[in-house]
C-alpha cells in the first residue's frame, strides 16, 4: 500500500492536507481510544490500535481500497452489471407479485433474488478488500442458483423445500447436469474458501489493489461468470416469458436444451474470458 504524505490532500475528501486531518488522529490516537500497541523495530516503525478500528477500517480503509478496485476493474463490472439488470427484470413481476405464494415459480423467483443480493454483498466484499469473504459468498450464491434448478427439474421437491427436507448437495447434482460450471465453482469455492483449510491461515490484511494483485485474476472472472448464470437460471425459470431467449431451447412442453447460438458462444467466449 502506497503510504500517503503528511501534506498530501486527505483520502476522506475532506479538502484537508493529511497531517491536519486524518492523518493527525492517525499518529496520535487520542487517549480514550488508545488500545495497545507495538514496535516494528525492522522496519522502525510503530503500530498504534485505537478503540474504533472497526470505524476506520470499514471507513477510511475500504474507502482507498474500492478506489484502486474499481480503477482496475471497472469494464468487467459494468459488463457484469447489464446482465445483472437483465436477470432482475426477468424475475421483477413474479417477486413482487405475491410475497408469500409457495407456487414454484414464485418461490425461484424469490430464490433468484435472494442469490441477486448474495451476488451484490460479494462484489461489495471484494470491492472493500475482503477477498477471502467474496468467495465464501460466491460459494452461497451458486448453491441458491443450483436450489431453484433442482426445484425447476422436480417440481415434486418443492414440498420438501417448504419442509426443510431438501439437502443442498443433491441440488449441486442437478445443477451440474444442467451447467458443468456449477459443480466445478462449487468444488472450488468449498474447498478453498468454506471450509476452513490451509488457505485460511494466510495473511491477508485491508490493503489497496494493485495491477498485479494476482486475486483480480480470479475475482474479476467469478464476479462476471456469477452474473452470468444468475441470467441463464432466470430464463430457463421463465422460458415463456422470455421473447427471445439466448440460451434453452424448447424440446417437449417443460423439457428444456441448453442451445446458446454460435453468436451467442462467441460472446460468451469473449465475456467469461474462456480460451
Amino acid at each position: 500500500m502506497s503510504k500517503i504524505g503528511r501534506n498530501d490532500p486527505c483520502p476522506c475528501g475532506s479538502g484537508k492536507k493529511h497531517k491536519h486531518c486524518h492523518g493527525k488522529s492517525e499518529q496520535k490516537p487520542p487517549v480514550h481510544k488508545f488500545a495497545g500497541a507495538f514496535p516494528d523495530y525492522q522496519n522502525k516503525r510503530v503500530y498504534a490500535f485505537t478503540k474504533d478500528m472497526v470505524f476506520n477500517q470499514l471507513d477510511r480503509d475500504c474507502r482507498k481500497i474500492e478506489k484502486s478496485f474499481d480503477s482496475f476493474t471497472k469494464k468487467d463490472i459494468t459488463a457484469a452489471s447489464e446482465l445483472f439488470g437483465l436477470s432482475a427484470t426477468i424475475i421483477a413481476k413474479q417477486v413482487f407479485k405475491s410475497l408469500d405464494d409457495q407456487s414454484l415459480h414464485h418461490t425461484c423467483a424469490r430464490l433468484i433474488f435472494t442469490a441477486s443480493q448474495t451476488f451484490l454483498a460479494s462484489v461489495d466484499n471484494a470491492r472493500r478488500g475482503f477477498r477471502r469473504q467474496h468467495c465464501s459468498l460466491a460459494r452461497d450464491f451458486v448453491e441458491l442458483l443450483s436450489v431453484v434448478l433442482h426445484l425447476v427439474s422436480q417440481p415434486s421437491a418443492l414440498e420438501q423445500f417448504y419442509s426443510g427436507k431438501l439437502k443442498s448437495p443433491k441440488a449441486i447434482s442437478t445443477a451440474k447436469k444442467f451447467l458443468p460450471p456449477f459443480g466445478e465453482m462449487y468444488g472450488l469455492l468449498s474447498n478453498h474458501f468454506v471450509h476452513v483449510g490451509v488457505g485460511a491461515a494466510d495473511f491477508d490484511p485491508l490493503i489497496e489493489y494493485t495491477i498485479d494483485d494476482e486475486s483480480l485474476g480470479f475475482i474479476v472472472p467469478n464476479i462476471k461468470i456469477m452474473a452470468w448464470l444468475m441470467y441463464v437460471v432466470a430464463e430457463l425459470v421463465f422460458y415463456d416469458e422470455i421473447p427471445q431467449p439466448r440460451y434453452w431451447k424448447q424440446v417437449i412442453q417443460n423439457n428444456y436444451m441448453y442451445a446458446p447460438s454460435a453468436v451467442e458462444l462467441k460472446w460468451m467466449k469473449k465475456f467469461l474470458s474462456i480460451k
